[in-house]
C-alpha cells in the first residue's frame, strides 16, 4: 500500500474513521454507501429517525470542505425498487424517485458506483443508458453484454494531488439467477475472483490504493479477499451476515453496513 489514508463509512448519517499505517503522511478520506435503494428522505424510525438525502448531503458537503482528497463512492444498490426497497409506489413512480436519487448523487460528488442486481430493476437498456450519461462512474469487471463487451468499465482511477486510486467494481452472480434474470437475459456474469486476479496485475502499476466495491455478498467477498492479495480496502455492499463494519482479513480492510 505505501500510503496514508483514513476511511469514512457513511450509513444513515453515522460516520466512522478507519485509520491505516502509512508511509509519507498523505490522506485520502473515503465516503461510502450502499443498499440506499434511492431513499430521498430519512427512516420513519421512532427512536432516532434519522438518514435521508439532505442529511448526507450535508455531511458528505462538510468533509469535502476540510479536505480536498475525498472519494466517493457506492457499493450497489443504488436503484430504486425490488423487494428490499420499503418505498416502492410501483415502477414509475420508482423510476422517477431514481432519477432524482441519481441526480442528487451527482450534485453530492459521488466518484464511483458500482453495479449490483438491483440496478437493473428498470430493465438493461435503462441502466446502459445511465452508464453512458452519468458523469459518475458505474463499474463492474464481471458483468458481459451479448456482443461479449463489459457492461461498465471494469475500474476507474482516480488522482488525488500524487495519489492515484484504483476503484474496481464486482457484480454478484445471482444476477442471472435473482430476482432481476428477466431484466438481465442476454447478460453474462463471470467469475469475480478470476477477473480481479486477471486485471490487478495492471492497476497495481498505475495506482498506489486499490478499492474494491463488491456487491457479492459478505461470504464471497471474504473468499476474495483471502485468496487474492494486493487489495488495500473491500467494501461490500450485499448479503451481509456479520454485524461487524470491519475487519481485517491478511492485508485487507474487509467493511461492511453495521
Amino acid at each position: 500500500m505505501g500510503r496514508f489514508f483514513k476511511v469514512f463509512i457513511f450509513l444513515v448519517c453515522i460516520i466512522a474513521v478507519w485509520p491505516l499505517p502509512a508511509s509519507n503522511g498523505s490522506k485520502l478520506e473515503i465516503l461510502f454507501t450502499g443498499e440506499t435503494h434511492s431513499r430521498l428522505y430519512p427512516c420513519d424510525c421512532p427512536l432516532s429517525p434519522d438518514g435521508g438525502l439532505a442529511r448526507r448531503a450535508n455531511a458528505i458537503k462538510e468533509i469535502q470542505e476540510k479536505n480536498s482528497a475525498v472519494i466517493v463512492l457506492d457499493a450497489g444498490g443504488v436503484f430504486a425498487g425490488g423487494k428490499y426497497d420499503d418505498s416502492t409506489q410501483g415502477k414509475q413512480a420508482d423510476q422517477q424517485r431514481n432519477d432524482a436519487n441519481l441526480k442528487a448523487m451527482e450534485l453530492m460528488g459521488y466518484d464511483v458506483i458500482a453495479i449490483g442486481d438491483e440496478e437493473l430493476a428498470f430493465g438493461r437498456e435503462y441502466l446502459v443508458t445511465k452508464i453512458a450519461n452519468s458523469p459518475i462512474s458505474f463499474v463492474s469487471a464481471n458483468v458481459y453484454l451479448p456482443d461479449g463487451n463489459l457492461l461498465a468499465k471494469p475500474y476507474v482511477i482516480k488522482q488525488f494531488g500524487e495519489l492515484r486510486v484504483g476503484v474496481i467494481g464486482l457484480t454478484t452472480p445471482e444476477l442471472a439467477e435473482g430476482e432481476y434474470r428477466k431484466e438481465a437475459e442476454g447478460l453474462r456474469v463471470s467469475e469475480p475472483i478470476q477477473e480481479v486476479n486477471k486485471l490487478l496485475p495492471v492497476i497495481e502499476e498505475q495506482t498506489d490504493i486499490i478499492i474494491v466495491l463488491s456487491h457479492l455478498g459478505e461470504e464471497l467477498s471474504k473468499k476474495l479477499v483471502m485468496e487474492v492479495s494486493g487489495i488495500d480496502l473491500l467494501i461490500n455492499a450485499h448479503r451481509k451476515k456479520s454485524a461487524r463494519p470491519f475487519d481485517q482479513i491478511n492485508e485487507t480492510i474487509f467493511a461492511q453496513f453495521s
